[in-house]
C-alpha cells in the first residue's frame, strides 16, 4: 500500500476515472470538486490524499486541501463553504475500507507529529451524514488514538422515499396538502404551463440566465443577500454543471406560465437518485405558487423511475408537507492529541462564539433548536463545535 499527497491541481485529473468510479453522490465527483477547487481554493493549498494497493490501484481517496491561518493549518473537504456541499464522503472503494481507513488513520498520526513550520490544527469535515459516512470506522480509530472528535449538527437534508404510482403518493399526504397538490397537478395539465429540460452544456447558458435572474429577484424581495452576489459561486456554477449536464448527472428545469418563465430548479442525480440543489422563483408570480407547482411536477415525473427524491439542505417547513424525511447532516472536527492542537481549537471556539454573540446581540434572533446545544465528550457521544454552516440561500 502507498500514500500520496497531491498538491498541485493538475495532479487531480490524473485520477479523474478513479476519482468518479469511487464516487457515491454527483457532488463528490471529479467535476464538481475540481470545479470548485479551481473558483474557491485559490490561495489555498491542496492536500488531497490518494491511497494505492500495492498494484498501484486507487482505492481510497480524501479530497481535502489546506485552509492556513497564520501557520495554523486545517484540512478541510473540496466542496464547503457556500457551495454547501452534502453527504461529503471519503471516497472508498467498498471492499478495501478497512484498508483505506488504516493508511489513512497511519498518515493523520504522522502528520499530527509533523511541524515544519506550521501548527497541524486537525480536520473539519462539513455537510457529513455520520450513518453512511465512509469513515465511521476512521473515527473510532482516531479515538483510539487519542485524537478528540466535535461534532456539530447543520441543517438536515429532507428526502422522500417515492411510492410506485403517483396515486399511492397523493395517499401519504395530509388531507389539506393533497387538495393542494392535486390542484397543482390539474394546473400542469391544463395547457398554460411549460416545463423546458435542459440537459446538455449547450443548454446551460439559457438555463443559468433564467437562474440567476429569478434566484437575485427572490432573495431581493425578501430584503436578503443571495449565494449569486459572490461571484466565484457563478464561476463555480459555470464550471461545475456543464459536464455534468453532458454526463448525466444534473440537469435544469424551467416552469413557464404562458411562456413566462417563473420558476426554475438545478438538480443533481443519479440512476435512483434526484436532489434539488438550488431554485429560483419569480417574485411577481407569487400568487401561481410556481415553487409548489415545479415541485409537483419534479415528483410526479420521478415516481416510477426514482425512488429517493431529495430536497437536500435546509430545514424549511414546507418540505415535511410533501412527508420528507430528515437526515441529519453533521460538521465533525478531527483535532490532534497534542496540546498546541487542542488549545488552538480551543480559542478558535472561544473567537467564533464571542463573535456570534456580539453580532447577535440585543436582537430578537430566533435560535435553530439543534444550535447551542451542549454534548457529552466524543469518547462516546459528540461533542459541540463552534463552527456553523452557511445557509443554501434556497427558496420555495
Amino acid at each position: 500500500m502507498s500514500i500520496e499527497v497531491l498538491t498541485n491541481p493538475s495532479q487531480l485529473a490524473l485520477i479523474r476515472e478513479e476519482w468518479n468510479r469511487l464516487a457515491k453522490h454527483p457532488m463528490s465527483r471529479y467535476e464538481w470538486l475540481a470545479a470548485w477547487q479551481q473558483t474557491f481554493g485559490v490561495g489555498h493549498r491542496l492536500h488531497t490524499v490518494v491511497v494505492r494497493d500495492l498494484c498501484g490501484s486507487v482505492i481510497g481517496i480524501a479530497p481535502w486541501y489546506e485552509d492556513n491561518r497564520w501557520g495554523v493549518v486545517t484540512l478541510r473537504f473540496l466542496g464547503s463553504g457556500k457551495v454547501c456541499s452534502d453527504y461529503a464522503e471519503i471516497l472508498c472503494d467498498a471492499t478495501r475500507m478497512d484498508i483505506v481507513e488504516s493508511e489513512l488513520l497511519d498518515y493523520l498520526c504522522r502528520l499530527s507529529r509533523k511541524h515544519s513550520g506550521w501548527l497541524f490544527r486537525g480536520i473539519d469535515l462539513e455537510g457529513v451524514q455520520r450513518d453512511s459516512f465512509q469513515a465511521t470506522g476512521l473515527l473510532e480509530s482516531l479515538m483510539k488514538d487519542e485524537f478528540q472528535i466535535r461534532s456539530q449538527p447543520q441543517e438536515n437534508c429532507w428526502q422522500i422515499h417515492l411510492p410506485k404510482t403517483w396515486e399511492e403518493y397523493l395517499r401519504i399526504l395530509g388531507p389539506s396538502f393533497r387538495r393542494r397538490v392535486k390542484k397543482f397537478s390539474e394546473r400542469l395539465d391544463a395547457g398554460d404551463f411549460e416545463v423546458q429540460h435542459c440537459r446538455t452544456s449547450d443548454q446551460w447558458s439559457m438555463a443559468r440566465g433564467i437562474f440567476f435572474e429569478l434566484h437575485q429577484a427572490r432573495r431581493a424581495s425578501l430584503g436578503e443577500s443571495g449565494c449569486l452576489d459572490h461571484p466565484p459561486f457563478q464561476s463555480f456554477l459555470d464550471a461545475a454543471f456543464p459536464p455534468l449536464l453532458d454526463q448525466g448527472f444534473a440537469e435544469a428545469r424551467v416552469l413557464n406560465y404562458r411562456n413566462k418563465p417563473i420558476a426554475v430548479a438545478l438538480i443533481l442525480k443519479r440512476d435512483d437518485y434526484f436532489g434539488l440543489y438550488q431554485t429560483g422563483i419569480c417574485p411577481s408570480s407569487i400568487e401561481l405558487e410556481p415553487g409548489h407547482t415545479l415541485n409537483t411536477h419534479l415528483i410526479r415525473d420521478a415516481i416510477g423511475r426514482i425512488s429517493t427524491f431529495d430536497f437536500m439542505r435546509g430545514d424549511e417547513k414546507y418540505k415535511a408537507s410533501w412527508r420528507a424525511s430528515p437526515k441529519p447532516i453533521e460538521r465533525l472536527t478531527i483535532i490532534p492529541a497534542n496540546r498546541l492542537s487542542r488549545t488552538s481549537a480551543q480559542l478558535e471556539s472561544i473567537a467564533r462564539d464571542l463573535v456570534h454573540r456580539l453580532r447577535h446581540r440585543g436582537t430578537d434572533r430566533q435560535v435553530h433548536p439543534t444550535e447551542g446545544k451542549e454534548h457529552a465528550p466524543m469518547t462516546k457521544q459528540p461533542i459541540p463545535s463552534a463552527i456553523t454552516a452557511p445557509p443554501r440561500n434556497r427558496v420555495n
